[in-house]
């Protein structure tokens, strides 16, 4: 028999006997977190924690710290967590809860913590899918929250690599090249993020991360030299279409660029810069003259 488990918030399918599905506590408290109703949810898995049965108590004890995650208490969770970790340390949920258990640590500001925590889930379980969500999460905490460290956006760059080369199901695929492109603009590798920023808009063109990525290109593209955006535009130019059917047009409108853009002629433009009148002298004999 199959039944649902609440897992990083999405459902995985585990396998358990039927005895352990069919009206017992535990399904209930997975469908009150399902209805989003998490105090009731939290009350019924604490209750089949206090019971015998080890698989289901770990289970629900699981239930216990995804629900204080849900609720935004990361001190409870990380404990609940941590307790699961310590008492049932054979569970099929292990893995899980030490990814979990990072993400929790991250949200308490303890960063050096969850890439602590990371670290040990990426040497621990190498091969295995959840190393490479460790592996992904090492590199966007180097990145994301210890940036100015170029050294440590190296190291990012490698981890993201590693990510992009393991991941077989492209979970990471996007995240991990948005992240690249990250690295490359604190190394000031301006064509290097933009191909990056390309790909995660070439892959995910509707997702969110698509949007930060045009928003990049854009202002990654404001601080190359002239020659550099001159070659890249005029020889790609469908490309630069792809990535965003006005950019171009953008371009064409820009003050520094709108000269240097070979085959380029920018639409005219009027500056309303003020309007105001000047009286002319008593004694010049002049009319009222307009600005």
């Amino acid at each position: 028999m199959v039944r649902k488990v609440l897992c990083s918030g999405v459902l995985v399918w585990m396998a358990f006997p039927l005895s352990l599905v069919v009206g017992s506590e535990l399904a209930d408290a997975n469908r009150l977190f399902v209805l989003e109703k998490y105090e009731d949810a939290v009350r019924v898995y604490e209750k089949v924690v206090s019971e015998e049965n080890r698989d289901e108590a770990a289970e629900a004890l699981f239930g216990v710290a995804r629900v204080y995650e849900m609720l935004g208490r990361w001190k409870l969770a990380r404990d609940a967590f941590q307790k699961l970790l310590r008492e049932y340390p054979d569970s099929d949920l292990e893995s899980l809860s030490k990814i979990q258990l990072g993400q929790c640590e991250i949200k308490l500001g303890n960063l050096r913590k969850a890439c602590a925590v990371f670290r040990e889930i990426e040497e621990e379980y190498a091969g295995k899918e959840v190393a490479i969500e460790a592996k992904y999460n090492i590199a966007a905490l180097n990145v994301g929250f210890f940036g100015d460290d170029l050294r440590k956006a190296r190291a990012a760059i490698e981890r993201y690599r590693g990510v992009l080369d393991s991941d077989q199901r492209n979970r990471y695929v996007i995240q991990s090249n948005f992240g690249l492109g990250q690295c490359y603009i604190l190394l000031r590798d301006y064509p290097r993020a933009i191909e990056s920023f390309r790909t995660v808009i070439e892959k995910g063109p509707d997702t969110v991360w698509a949007n930060y990525a045009r928003n990049q290109i854009v202002n990654t593209l404001s601080v190359l030299g002239d020659a550099k955006l001159s070659k890249m535009f005029g020889e790609h130019e469908q490309s630069w279409f792809d990535v965003h059917p006005n950019l171009p047009n953008a371009f064409k409108m820009s003050e520094r660029f709108a000269w240097r853009v070979p085959g380029r002629t920018p639409a005219l433009r009027i500056y309303a810069i003020g309007f105001f009148t000047e009286a002319p002298k008593a004694d010049s004999g002049a009319n009222k003259v307009f600005y």
